[in-house]
């Protein structure tokens, strides 16, 4: 009897998760993120392994997971990178140890900030596994446009790592508790799938109206993309 489970007639996403969990059960893999192409076609797959961990032996456990599942696995598309393993997470209230890393593919990596003629010029580099993405985003140099400028930068460089289109429904800096906040709503979708993301985070003396859209940012839209 075999074994190959087709998935292409599933939910496109549904089945890039399903995916992507059965390849995090494979020993050494931290997270994985699987983006399907057309058919049995497969567009990429991103494997974090744990430092010290043989990474052929992941990509040959991982190829396998994919072609039981009826996919067209091309060694291009398979890309695995070895990173430093996180501080342990709580365990659970059984007191078992978490089922997934903690940690995110996407990162930020640089942002800098240019201003001229009343305007700023927000560029940002995010960071996944051994690729960079960049962007740039030019608002008026207030407040709310130094938030608008590096949540759309982030936005712009977010799109590059995957099919689904991400776009900037505004930014408010809110007082909450004493403190002052970034909140950003985002408008994205995927797949014929239309979601409304949202992000926020506090700022501090250490932390500028900058960083604290950015990191919202990827605090909003990091499970929806799939990094």
């Amino acid at each position: 009897m075999s074994e190959t489970r087709e998935l292409r007639h599933e939910a496109p996403r549904a089945s890039e998760s399903q995916l992507a969990e059965e390849i995090e059960r494979l020993g050494g893999v931290l997270a994985a993120a699987v983006h399907l192409g057309e058919g049995s076609e497969i567009r990429d797959v991103y494997i974090a392994a744990a430092e010290g961990t043989a990474i052929p032996a992941i990509r040959e456990a991982a190829t396998d997971v994919l072609r039981r599942a009826g996919l067209v696995v091309r060694p291009a598309t398979l890309r695995v990178g070895s990173v430093a393993n996180p501080a342990p997470a709580a365990p659970g209230l059984d007191g078992a140890p978490p089922a997934h890393w903690p940690g995110r593919f996407l990162l930020l990596d640089n942002l800098s900030v240019e201003r001229a003629d009343n305007h700023v010029t927000c560029h940002i580099r995010l960071v996944r596994l051994d690729e960079r993405f960049e962007a740039s985003c030019t608002e008026l140099d207030t407040d709310l446009g130094r938030a608008r400028a590096s949540a759309r930068a982030t936005l712009a460089a977010a799109e590059q790592t995957s099919p689904s289109a991400l776009g900037l429904e505004g930014a408010h800096m809110a007082e909450l508790f004493g403190r002052r906040y970034v909140v950003v709503s985002i408008e994205a979708t995927a797949a014929r799938r239309f979601v409304v993301l949202s992000g926020i985070l506090a700022l501090d003396g250490a932390r500028s109206i900058e960083e604290a859209a950015a990191l919202a940012t990827l605090g909003a839209v990091e499970r929806f993309i799939s990094w």
